[in-house]
């Protein structure tokens, strides 16, 4: 292909072998026949349906251009070895318009954050008795005004967490912590909205906690992600169950809840951005869809993985491990 041959500067004749379908064909083992500068990732791949799928940057020309590329391995009738197809798709210019968007996004956020803090400030100021004694009718609107502004600064939040995490700067330190802290302070923070529920909270976890290397901080914005969609979704006189014990070398952390559950047709969609369950719309809770989608890298970032089991209106079971010794890369 002429266009493959000026943008790669793929010279064909280099390969000077005969290919196997033994042979891995990730953009690794093409070094030394692209003459121009590049870098990839792998995405996923199946061994049974012989496909593979990367994502390559190229330098070209003092440009960045960006790639997806299906690589299969192609048979006969016969099932005999024909050789290799790679597919590339130009996604430059979807790539440019989400950096686009990421950069609007964190502008506006930075921008919003100063005048509602500011807000935040003269509420709190008020409510306090700082400026004077106020009424029990004016403490209420005060208040409801207060939680709003809260609200709008943690959707702020939640969107510059968001477009770090696509940028790669969502900065990480990973020490050794006990797990047992993070627990305690999550629980203490949603404690008012279980008691006020009257949620029935459940804890089953080891005398001894292993220490695990995490960012604390991180990693308990996570949990506590996880903790408030519990409570949230979970009706009055629920039930809300945490489980943690040690698998091999890794803490596996369930929470479970007896809430509202997820459409089975939807639970494909968990983890991406701006995503909420059909049947939780109508219902008289907040939220933007952003906090799964986070919670799954900081997990993923620390070498877990997390997974959800849920049936509609029967309850929803979060299960994620973390590497009890294992370091992660920051």
């Amino acid at each position: 292909n002429p266009e493959a041959k000026r943008i790669l500067g793929l010279e064909l004749s280099d390969l000077g072998r005969e290919i196997s379908e033994k042979d891995d064909f990730s953009l690794e083992n093409f070094r030394n026949i692209i003459k121009n500068n590049y870098s990839f990732k792998k995405i996923k791949s199946s061994t049974k349906k012989n496909i593979s799928l990367e994502e390559f940057t190229l330098d070209f020309k003092n440009e960045k251009l960006n790639y997806k590329i299906i690589t299969a391995k192609i048979k006969g009738k016969k099932g005999e070895y024909l050789g290799i197809m790679k597919i590339f798709y130009d996604v430059t210019r979807e790539k440019m318009i989400d950096k686009m968007k990421s950069d609007f996004v964190t502008i506006a956020a930075h921008q919003l954050r100063t005048p509602l803090s500011a807000i935040k400030w003269a509420i709190k100021i008020v409510l306090d008795g700082d400026t004077g004694k106020i009424t029990k009718e004016q403490k209420a609107i005060l208040d409801k005004g207060y939680q709003s502004n809260e609200r709008v600064i943690r959707l702020i939040n939640d969107l510059l967490d968001v477009t770090r995490i696509e940028e790669g700067k969502f900065g990480y330190e990973f020490e050794l912590n006990s797990f047992d802290q993070v627990i305690d302070s999550s629980i203490k923070t949603l404690d008012k909205n279980i008691k006020d529920k009257h949620i029935h909270f459940l804890m089953d976890r080891p005398k001894t906690m292993p220490d695990i290397y995490m960012d604390k901080q991180k990693i308990t914005l996570a949990f506590q992600n996880i903790m408030e969609n519990a409570a949230k979704y979970t009706p009055e006189y629920g039930t809300i169950k945490i489980k943690i014990k040690k698998i091999k070398n890794s803490l596996q952390i369930t929470v479970a809840d007896n809430g509202v559950g997820i459409p089975k047709q939807e639970q494909g969609k968990l983890f991406s951005k701006f995503f909420r369950a059909s049947n939780v719309m109508g219902l008289e809770t907040e939220g933007n869809g952003l906090d799964l989608f986070i919670v799954k890298n900081i997990i993923e970032k620390h070498g877990g993985n997390i997974k959800i089991k849920s049936e509609e209106g029967k309850g929803t079971n979060v299960i994620f491990t973390l590497p009890i010794k294992q370091k992660p890369q920051a």
